[in-house]
């Protein structure tokens, strides 16, 4: 009886750890390296990733602000060994990019980037009153 239990423990083993809880994404996320904000959301087994950021001005009388909202939605690719695949394509000026992401600890995440830039950028997730 015990060799079946053990059994059955063993070749269930693999089912239950290959499975990975990848709404730990979701969220609000920031860097001290870039100005944008990315927003990470999940719906339909597929992840959708929006950065922003506002940039204010002043009038020209300077007796006013406006806002510009600058946006970069990333086109999900694949989720696969605990990571997010995404790319960037902006047309108007030949960007491309790929973006591999990755959760380095409860609320921190690496994005490394390949393309027309190279690099990592760290993200912390900020904490919201609000569900996404």
């Amino acid at each position: 009886m015990k060799a079946i239990i053990l059994t059955l423990s063993l070749l269930l083993t693999p089912l239950t750890s290959s499975q990975y809880d990848y709404s730990k994404f979701v969220g609000e996320w920031k860097s001290k390296d870039t100005k944008y904000t990315m927003i990470v959301s999940y719906d339909n087994e597929k992840f959708s990733i929006y950065n922003y950021y506002i940039e204010k001005t002043n009038t020209l009388d300077n007796n006013s602000v406006s806002a510009i909202l600058y946006n970069v939605r990333e086109d999900f690719v694949k989720i696969e060994n605990k990571r997010i695949y995404t790319s960037i394509n902006i047309l108007k000026n030949n960007y491309n990019v790929s973006v591999v992401y990755k959760l380095i600890g409860k609320n921190k995440l690496k994005a490394t980037f390949t393309g027309d830039y190279n690099g990592k950028i760290y993200f912390k997730k900020q904490k919201n009153n609000f569900k996404l």
